[in-house]
């Protein structure tokens, strides 16, 4: 599956190619059921300093170690 952010409608003019492949990167992570997306998630969408704030609880700082809890929940 693969997430185009080509024909969205942005609030700003200034968004980057490169944001809006991150936001694409994402969704597609999102709905994967690939073994690795939770890795992937948390190595190529997140900083080591980020916070994200879900239904299932807020994951703080270094998601490579909880991986498993983002995609399995």
């Amino acid at each position: 599956m693969h997430y185009s952010t080509e024909g969205a409608q942005w609030l700003s003019d200034s968004v980057s190619q490169h944001i809006k492949d991150l936001i694409a990167t994402f969704y597609e992570l999102a709905d994967s059921r690939e073994l690795d997306a939770g890795t992937r998630m948390a190595t190529e969408v997140f900083t080591k300093d980020a916070v994200w704030i879900t239904a299932n609880g807020t994951f703080k700082g270094d998601f490579q170690k909880q991986r498993q809890r983002m995609v399995c929940g």
